[in-house]
């Protein structure tokens, strides 16, 4: 059985994508906030100093 053009399964494949797509969006977002944090840590670190929890927001 062939899809016609706009069916409701095509729009579903349309959504799902574009859901996959923003979650992709952000978890990328995450890890870069994440590896900045953690750059940001292992330099505190290195130096001597002592960083607390409150340091990394």
């Amino acid at each position: 059985m062939e899809k016609e053009p706009g069916s409701s399964e095509e729009m579903l494949d349309a959504a799902r994508k574009q859901f996959l797509e923003e979650d992709l969006n952000i978890l990328d977002f995450e890890i870069e906030e994440l590896e900045s944090r953690l750059a940001f840590t292992v330099t505190t670190e290195g130096s001597g100093e002592s960083c607390t929890t409150a340091c990394l927001y």
